[in-house]
């Protein structure tokens, strides 16, 4: 064989070997798998594979997460047995952006996983890899809501202000809580006692983070009620007496949806036990002091639309004092020459007498008559109760002949008409000289007041309530009650 001609034949085959490589490796097409450098001599992608994504992700680029090179190709989820549909992932696509929240929601701590094509040519040469991406669903987050239950089993689950501080907890633990209103929690407690939002539903949020990274929340809605307020005038004392009396109460309440005057017997009622406006009428001793506990209270909750705040209390003393009234009986001992004066009442406050040269004090008195001149002596007795007013009577004894003579007690009685009062009232007294006038409200204030040239008071400025109107005189002090509508 020609050794020439066997040498031109190689070289003839190995040239169409190199040409016919050249050509293969310029058509053929690079195919990607998982392997993150799938490459063709022309063409090298390389990229992170994606991790698992939260739906409840606002949006990730994926050129970004996945830090894939070269960054110019094109991301689409395809179609593969055993992966969700590409079409519902590639609607939720905005170029790079993929919006994960438009996804499908995946069912509660569930997932799931799309097939990822990227496609990129660089200089006329294409490459593409595929990889899958795994979107997984919100945690089921719940809320324990046994602890709010202590009123009512379903939201808004009410509260009291007064109550006291409550630990929170969740299925998913070490998470966050928060409120629509400050200072709710500290932590887990929810402070019962800060919230200042009362009377209004607010929510109360919980945020989960399960164990992928996921955030799931949950809330329940709750209402906190005000404490129930009531307030009633303050103890009120006066001198007064009639066969039946009458007093105007007014009570005042916040926060609570009844009220009660609680019912007093034996001796008095209310006009209306269930209006905080009403007339308190009893009956009194007249000789002595009478006291009258005046108690009210919110209701009871009887309903889930009731305050559910401890009903509350309240009391007041309505205090009458006896009218003054000075009653004596005088012994005198000619043998020992002594005078005895003794008090027939005993429930006064302060007990003054007066004989000529003498005065004392006390229930019983005695005065020797060698201090005295004439036959005939004047004895004086003024008593005087809680609140100042007083009454006084004089007896005589003849030193001579022996005898007693007893008066009737002096009661300086002052008339007040009308009363009740609108605009004013006028002052009928016996006396012959008022000093001056005063009233007392019914929480024991004074207020100034001034009485014209026919014994008229003007009181329109004073608020409706009950008042007591003070005389002074130039034989002592006298008090009488009046209501102003």
């Amino acid at each position: 064989m020609n050794f020439r001609l066997i040498a031109s034949r190689v070289c003839l085959i190995s040239l169409t070997i190199i040409l016919c490589s050249i050509l293969f490796v310029q058509n053929i097409k690079a195919q990607g798998n998982h392997s993150p450098n799938k490459r063709n001599k022309a063409l090298i992608i390389n990229f992170l594979p994606f991790q698992e994504i939260c739906w409840s992700a606002s949006k990730i680029n994926l050129k970004i997460t996945s830090d894939i090179s070269p960054s110019n190709g094109i991301w689409q989820a395809i179609d593969s047995v055993g992966y969700e549909s590409a079409a519902a992932f590639n609607a939720a696509m905005s170029g790079d952006d993929l919006m994960v929240s438009q996804t499908p929601l995946p069912n509660n701590g569930k997932s799931k996983t799309y097939m990822l094509k990227y496609t990129v040519g660089v200089g006329g040469d294409t490459a593409s890899i595929v990889t899958p991406i795994i979107i997984r669903g919100k945690p089921t987050v719940k809320i324990n809501s046994t602890p709010l239950q202590g009123y009512v089993n379903n939201p808004p689950y009410v509260q009291c202000e007064l109550d006291g501080d409550i630990s929170m907890s969740a299925n998913i633990k070490n998470g966050i809580w928060s409120s629509d209103v400050v200072n709710a929690f500290e932590g887990n407690i929810l402070q019962i006692g800060k919230i200042k939002t009362l009377n209004k539903p607010f929510y109360i949020r919980y945020t989960g983070v399960d164990t992928f990274g996921c955030t799931g929340k949950d809330s329940a809605l709750i209402e906190i009620h005000a404490k129930q307020v009531i307030v009633l005038p303050p103890d009120t004392a006066f001198t007064w007496y009639a066969p039946q009396m009458a007093v105007n109460l007014k009570a005042t309440v916040k926060n609570a949806s009844d009220f009660t005057w609680v019912y007093y017997r034996p001796n008095g009622y209310y006009d209306d036990y269930k209006a905080l406006n009403t007339t308190f009428h009893f009956s009194a001793d007249e000789d002595s002091l009478t006291k009258m506990l005046i108690i009210a209270n919110t209701a009871v909750r009887t309903g889930t639309s009731s305050n559910v705040c401890p009903y509350m209390e309240a009391s007041m003393f309505i205090t009458v004092h006896p009218v003054p009234k000075a009653y004596f009986d005088l012994v005198y001992d000619t043998t020992q020459k002594w005078i005895t004066a003794k008090a027939r009442r005993n429930n006064f406050m302060h007990y003054r007498w007066n004989a000529p040269g003498v005065t004392d004090t006390g229930k019983t008195v005695a005065f020797s008559t060698s201090a005295f001149t004439s036959e005939e002596i004047p004895i004086k007795l003024t008593v005087f109760n809680h609140l100042g007013d007083s009454a006084s009577v004089t007896n005589f004894v003849n030193l001579k002949s022996g005898k007693v003579t007893v008066e009737e007690t002096k009661i300086l009685p002052i008339e007040l008409y009308p009363n009740p009062v609108q605009d004013g009232f006028f002052i009928k007294t016996n006396e012959t000289k008022i000093l001056s006038i005063s009233v007392l409200g019914a929480d024991g204030k004074q207020i100034n007041v001034g009485m014209d040239a026919n014994g008229f008071v003007r009181c329109d400025y004073l608020k409706p309530g009950f008042y007591c109107l003070v005389v002074n005189t130039s034989n002592g002090k006298y008090s009488q009650p009046f209501i102003k509508e």
